[in-house]
């Protein structure tokens, strides 16, 4: 993975071939030698990061680095963008609307950093899009990442969910869904799929 990486930005920007330390030849690898292998590649990694920003910024850098995925600030911008264009047909459908917990969780946390109340004329970005279009979802289907193994750390908040009606929950652990309690009285259908050991979690808001 560390040698595609290189190859993309030896390409695009023309970086040193020999930034990135050799592989060692040898089969059988002692400790010490991958303890020094991981060392190097964090040290080139570290080069990477603190090198201009057309490539520390870069989409090839990011992606590798999971940055994407896990920046709330771009998670967020990437889905009103996304809604801007189809919010509206999406709503006009009526079918369920799916959200990986990755796009819960960045939202929630969005919601909670200072907004720039300066004037943009980025239209499409505008967060007001994304909201006002969570505001409206009747039914909501929360499933999880393309790479399930990255839920366990993520919690998000369903209470930004003012007009929902109908909530499943697929593959997703029931103990990082907040604000249960407080729709419970707007649901008119809850379902969950693998996301609880006993009802006794269903029974207890985190």
């Amino acid at each position: 993975e560390f040698h595609d990486l290189h190859k993309k930005l030896v390409r695009k920007f023309k970086l040193s071939k020999d930034l990135l330390p050799p592989k060692k030849m040898s089969g059988n690898l002692s400790d010490q030698l991958i303890a020094q292998r991981r060392q190097q590649l964090e040290q080139y990694l570290q080069q990477l990061i603190n090198s201009e920003p057309q490539v520390s910024q870069c989409n090839e850098l990011l992606t590798f680095l999971d940055v994407p995925a896990h920046d709330v600030v771009r998670v967020s911008e990437q889905l009103a963008r996304q809604l801007y264009a189809i919010g509206d047909k999406l709503l006009e459908q009526g079918t369920p609307i799916a959200l990986t917990i990755n796009d819960l969780h960045c939202i929630t946390k969005r919601l909670r950093l200072p907004m720039d109340l300066q004037h943009s004329t980025d239209i499409a970005g505008d967060l007001g899009h994304l909201y006002s279009f969570l505001h409206q979802i009747k039914s909501l289907k929360v499933v999880p990442p393309p790479q399930p193994s990255s839920v366990t750390r993520m919690a998000f908040e369903i209470t930004p969910f003012k007009s929902l009606e109908i909530l499943k929950i697929e593959h997703v652990p029931l103990s990082q869904v907040s604000g249960l309690v407080r729709v419970q009285q707007q649901l008119k259908r809850l379902s969950f799929q693998n996301t609880m050991k006993t009802i006794r979690e269903l029974l207890i808001d985190s």
